[in-house]
C-alpha cells in the first residue's frame, strides 16, 4: 500500500519502492481514479500474509500493529503483525457464524521463511489468549 502524492507516472508506469508480488488490480484500464483509491494490492516478496476470518464481535482483539503469535501446521512458529481490516463484510455463505455475525477479513504480515508456504493451515494467538482456531478461511495469500 502507499499513495502517489507527489508523483507522475511516466509512460502509463508507476513504479513501487519495493519488490513484490501483485495479488489484485483494482483500476480498470482507462477508468479514472479518485484520489486516495486503491490502485493495486501488492504483497512485498520479504513478507507473507495470513488472511483469517474473524467474527465482528471480536474484531476489538486485532487493532492494527497488534502482534500475535502464529503456529503454522507445520509446527512452525513466527511472530504477525496485524496491518488491516477489510471494510466489508464476507460475503460468502459461510462467512456468517451461527449467531448471525458478520465476519471480516483481518490481514496479517509476517516475515517470509522457506518453511512456510501459501495455503498452509494457521493458528492465530493473540496476547489476550483468545485464539482462533483452524478453518479453511484462515490460509496464507
Amino acid at each position: 500500500s502507499g499513495t502517489l502524492k507527489d508523483m507522475k507516472a511516466n509512460s502509463n508506469r508507476i513504479l513501487a519502492d519495493t519488490d513484490g508480488i501483485v495479488a489484485s488490480v483494482e483500476a480498470a484500464t482507462g477508468a479514472h481514479i479518485e484520489q486516495n483509491s486503491p490502485l493495486i494490492t501488492m504483497y512485498p516478496l520479504d513478507s507473507m500474509r495470513v488472511c483469517i476470518s474473524v467474527p465482528e464481535t471480536d474484531l476489538a482483539n486485532f487493532p492494527e500493529g497488534r502482534k500475535v503469535k502464529l503456529i503454522f501446521s507445520s509446527n512452525d512458529e513466527r511472530e504477525g503483525t496485524v496491518q488491516t481490516i477489510d471494510y466489508l463484510a464476507e460475503t460468502s455463505e459461510t462467512a456468517t457464524s451461527a449467531m448471525g455475525y458478520a465476519n471480516y477479513t483481518v490481514h496479517i504480515d509476517f516475515e517470509q521463511k522457506d518453511e512456510v508456504r501459501e495455503g498452509m493451515l494457521v493458528t492465530v494467538e493473540i496476547p489476550s489468549t483468545v485464539n482462533v482456531s483452524n478453518s479453511e478461511d484462515n490460509k496464507t495469500d
